[in-house]
């Protein structure tokens, strides 16, 4: 998935019991459009700040902010409370917003 200066593109994250059966879905969004110092348009991957973007080389080194601190980025996270064992797939979903 590309973004460029037209074309915008979210991410809706979605993850689905084996079954298919939906579990949580969790959207990025794209509606950055930032002004170089030439005024030429430059599209940026995902808005931010937002839970799961992370916005730097130094967020990313660092790890996600539950288990580094403020240093850390705001991850997407989902904790699975049934009981027993059970499978689970994730689906990553681009919309285009032209």
């Amino acid at each position: 998935m590309t973004n460029n200066e037209t074309r915008h593109q979210d991410l809706t994250v979605v993850i689905r019991e084996n079954d298919g059966t939906l579990v949580t879905s969790f959207t990025l969004n794209d509606d950055d459009a930032v002004t170089d110092g030439s005024g030429d348009s430059q599209g940026f991957p995902f808005t931010s700040p937002q839970t799961g973007v992370i916005e730097s080389y130094a967020e990313a080194l660092a790890g996600p902010s539950p288990v580094v601190g403020a240093s850390g980025y705001d991850a997407l996270s989902w904790e699975n409370v049934s009981t027993g064992d059970q499978d689970f797939y994730i689906e990553f979903i681009g919309s285009s917003l032209e």
